[in-house]
């Protein structure tokens, strides 16, 4: 046998795609861990989605008197209470947070691997946009929101304009 015809033959017994597969495995599986728990179990996102509550002022003492739902109170002391601290992120939110985004950067960096090592575009291409939207998630419903709701804001000024 001749060099070339053993080459062409180690080259046929030699998997291709390899990479690109599991890239796109890869993608799919942080897509998933980015869209069903939050979809189905109502995972809270691991970022504080309310802004802190502000400490109340309260007076003790003193004469107070309500008038037509107007409350005037003369005299006393002035006191702030705190607010009560804000309820943290459930564990299990962080920790999915967190596999999501190293499920999504494995993809990627296998992704841009099988672009460069197997030159299959065909399955790098559509491996590494999975994994961008998988890490992008939230943030593309955010901006989808932000659109619908600029869209029928923008009708109803047109339809009441003219």
């Amino acid at each position: 046998m001749t060099t070339s015809a053993l080459a062409g033959m180690n080259s046929a017994l030699q998997p291709q795609g390899q990479f690109g597969i599991a890239a796109v495995i890869l993608g799919v599986v942080a897509l998933a861990l980015a869209i069903i728990p939050r979809a189905i179990f109502e995972v809270p996102p691991p970022w504080p989605t309310q802004s802190a509550p502000k400490p109340q002022q309260v007076v003790e003492g003193g004469e107070t008197f309500q008038w037509k739902g107007a409350t005037v109170t003369i005299g006393g002391t002035t006191k702030e209470v705190p607010p009560p601290p804000p309820t943290p992120a459930p564990a299990s939110s962080k920790a999915l947070f967190i596999i999501t985004t190293l499920v999504a950067l494995a993809g990627i960096a296998v992704g841009v691997i099988a672009s460069w090592r197997e030159r299959s575009y065909l399955l790098a291409g559509p491996a590494l946009a999975l994994c961008s939207v998988a890490l992008l998630w939230h943030y593309i419903l955010i901006g989808v929101t932000v659109a619908i709701a600029v869209l029928i804001i923008v009708a109803l000024l047109s339809h009441l304009s003219g």
